[in-house]
């Protein structure tokens, strides 16, 4: 059976408004899905406006980024890979200011943008969300146990901030190499936090035990928080 699916990014400029639309019958209904912005974030990640369809599951959109302030941003690549339900995104470079955007793919792990090329459809995607929980506020920086540990392929590592805060979360092996940068000195707004990290296989990465640091710092209160738990992968 052949399908259609497009999807469009609409922007209401009267409100500020953000929207994206998927039709799966040529257009004779759309239906509105959630864009991959991150609310609970101080700067949310802007919106893209370009999208690569690689299959009815798979898509890449394009030129969207992470503003830390009014001059200085990161672009990262938005993706699915259940026809938009769900976003995440990958950060092809650590490095402030380089736009991305998709050129072309051969197939879903195969392709160019600019500024960045990949062999393994980008890497782990990184999905986020912020935890409502129903407890006591603690007052203290926590890190969680990653969980499932052991793992393969995905991943989640909890973390609670008692004050905004500017937050770097990576893995490294035993040697201290970093592999992951799942969070890059994003600013974060008080609360439980939940990353996860799906196809963690892609990084062609051997069985074994690996680290994971939080760094926070709180620049209004000169506080600073990090701490390091292991994880065990396993192919």
């Amino acid at each position: 059976m052949s399908f259609i699916t497009l999807l469009i990014y609409c922007r209401v400029h009267s409100n500020g408004s953000k929207n994206t639309y998927k039709t799966t019958n040529g257009g004779n209904n759309w239906v509105l899905q959630h864009i991959p912005l991150e609310p609970h974030l101080n700067n949310s990640f802007s919106a893209f406006n370009g999208v690569k369809i690689i299959n009815k599951d798979i898509l890449y959109a394009s030129n969207g980024s992470y503003s830390f302030t009014s001059s200085v941003y990161r672009d990262v690549i938005f993706k699915t890979t259940n026809g938009g339900n769900n976003w995440g995104y990958q950060m092809p470079d650590t490095t402030n200011g380089l736009f991305y955007a998709v050129a072309d793919f051969l197939n879903e792990n195969t392709g160019w943008l600019i500024n960045a090329y990949t062999t393994n459809g980008g890497g782990p995607i990184i999905y986020t969300e912020i935890k409502n929980i129903i407890v006591e506020h603690p007052t203290e920086y926590q890190l969680m146990q990653n969980y499932p540990n052991p793992f393969n392929p995905s991943t989640t590592i909890d973390f609670y901030l008692p004050h905004k805060a500017s937050v770097e979360l990576k893995v490294f092996d035993i040697s201290g190499k970093t592999v992951l940068r799942i969070i890059d000195n994003f600013q974060l707004k008080q609360g439980y936090h939940s990353y996860k990290v799906d196809d963690f296989n892609s990084l062609g990465l051997s069985s074994g035990m690996y680290f994971y640091r939080l760094t926070a710092s709180d620049n209004s209160s000169k506080t600073s928080f990090t701490e390091t738990k292991r994880l065990v992968y396993l192919k």
